[in-house]
């Protein structure tokens, strides 16, 4: 049977947000009220191949795993969704940009499973959402919120200047040949983590294995400061 959803009832947030900010990163446990009733919706509907083209014929999603996208637009953001963004944009205030950001107003959801038997070298290619050398409180902000339940790996960031970026043909990439693992943001089901986008850094994941049954899936939204060039 379809099910009937508020975005303002899903989507609320924790009434008391208890953030800490360690090495650069701000942690936030326990982030969503209903974080259950959002792990429903998202493991009960179909995934949208992301970044796929059939015509094309050269990438290797949908042969060796799965990389695809949820992205519902909120088509009529009300008072309540603006306050709860500015809740965790007052906390990002307190270390990055003091002004203004502006975001797409979509709940997006990065779905990945394994088909294959993948060798834990191959993580994803590592990427930039602000150019590399942008200084933190201008940089773009990930936000990410982690939503399954087996809670391995997390985000790395890596050393290293940019490489062309050819996820479309092959979203995994021998990282360690190439990149020093500078740290590991761990992954733990209904954990937000926010951190500037200025350098190198992709999901990681540490035993392929335990997602032969199960999607990876995490929110991410950027908040882009207003009237900064990146």
């Amino acid at each position: 049977m379809n099910k009937v959803y508020s975005n303002d009832e899903l989507y609320r947030l924790n009434p008391v947000l208890k953030p800490e900010m360690r090495d650069g990163v701000i942690y936030i446990d326990d982030f969503y009220e209903n974080a259950e009733d959002i792990y429903d919706m998202i493991t009960t509907r179909p995934y949208p191949l992301w970044k796929y083209n059939a015509e094309e014929g050269e990438t290797r999603n949908g042969i060796d795993y799965y990389d695809c996208r949820i992205v519902d637009k909120n088509g009529h953001p009300t008072r309540e969704y603006f306050n709860e963004h500015n809740r965790i944009l007052d906390i990002c205030r307190r270390y990055w940009w003091k002004g203004e950001y502006t975001w797409d107003m979509i709940y997006e959801f990065n779905c990945f499973k394994p088909i294959k038997e993948m060798a834990n070298e191959l993580q994803h290619y590592p990427h930039i959402d602000s150019a590399l050398g942008t200084p933190d409180a201008n940089s773009v902000l990930n936000f990410l919120v982690y939503m399954d339940k087996v809670e391995d790996g997390g985000t790395a960031v890596y050393g290293g200047e940019w490489i062309t970026n050819d996820e479309n043909i092959n979203l995994l990439y021998p990282v360690e040949e190439r990149f020093k693992i500078e740290k590991v943001i761990e992954h733990k089901f209904n954990r937000a983590v926010i951190f500037p986008g200025n350098c190198m850094h992709g999901a990681y994941i540490n035993d392929y294995s335990k997602y032969k049954d199960d999607w990876r899936f995490t929110q991410v939204t950027f908040y882009k400061p207003i009237n900064y060039e990146n």
